[in-house]
């Protein structure tokens, strides 16, 4: 568009017959702000301030020529007049077009900015699974869904058996790698629906949206039985215990949590690596 913007520009200055054409030069100048617009959409804001410069100074090269030469006497009367606000009004839109540029890149910025802080405020640090923080509001978020369509719901709180005993004897960066990996492993097993994140410190939550109790259990059971076969970096084998609470009407997100934490409590004091069902 900008070349054949200038060809007409240059067929205007340089007629081939007669005096210079000034309303068509005007005509054709006018257009001038839409290609520098689009450089401004397709290219970063320094390289479209001088794509538009460049072209304005093409347009304004010849412009320059035809005033010094011989047959500048063949310009209507006022006309430099009116040539020198053609340039100025191009001046102002690549001005214009670069104070928005610079509002939208700075916008995206901030965009950017905030998503990542959503991001970091919702995101266990040393896992990378949701932190309590963000499993808590989806808990709520999932209680209201499972009442309002009258579906089952049922919450699992997991703890990593004698996890002390690995920090004891192994140290704390092989207790991490141990968290990092369970989190990894059991991901891997879960549904598309389902919600897992780390609730604190070697415990995890699991929220399991229309799932019935048993089924849970048999999930849970699952999910137990991989944890138990796996070899861990750590060369230690590892097992979990978890809790189960299925929601009823009398729950709330503080309740249904209480009694998965004290079917966990269950679980760890009969023996650890199982499974229990909450009253």
């Amino acid at each position: 568009m900008n070349v054949y913007l200038i060809i007409g520009v240059y067929l205007n200055i340089f007629p081939q017959f007669g005096r210079m054409d000034f309303y068509q030069f005007y005509s054709t100048s006018y257009w001038f702000p839409i290609g520098t617009g689009v450089s401004f959409i397709f290219l970063a804001p320094r390289i479209a301030v001088m794509f538009s410069f460049s072209m304005l100074a093409i347009m304004l090269l010849p412009l320059a020529v035809s005033a010094l030469s011989t047959d500048a006497y063949l310009w209507p009367v006022n006309s430099r007049l009116l040539v020198l606000q053609v340039v100025l009004a191009q001046i102002v839109f690549v001005i214009l077009f670069l104070n928005v540029a610079v509002i939208r890149s700075r916008y995206s910025k901030t965009r950017e900015y905030i998503r990542v802080l959503q991001l970091l405020s919702s995101t266990d640090s040393l896992t990378g699974l949701l932190n309590r923080r963000a499993m808590l509001e989806i808990l709520r978020r999932e209680i209201d869904a499972a009442r309002h369509a009258k579906a089952p719901l049922i919450v699992a709180m997991i703890d990593v058996d004698y996890f002390k005993r690995i920090n004891d004897g192994l140290g704390h960066e092989a207790g991490d790698v141990v968290l990092i990996h369970l989190g990894q492993l059991l991901t891997a097993q879960l549904r598309s629906q389902d919600h897992f994140g780390r609730w604190g410190g070697e415990e995890f939550l699991l929220i399991a949206s229309e799932t019935t109790l048993q089924n849970g259990h048999m999930l849970m059971e699952k999910l137990r039985e991989t944890v138990a076969a796996e070899q861990f970096p750590s060369a230690r084998r590892v097992t979990i215990s978890a809790g189960i609470a299925e929601l009823t009407d009398l729950d709330d997100a503080t309740m249904l949590l209480k009694r998965a934490d004290e079917a966990l409590y269950r679980a760890k004091a009969e023996g650890r690596n199982r499974t229990m069902v909450a009253a």
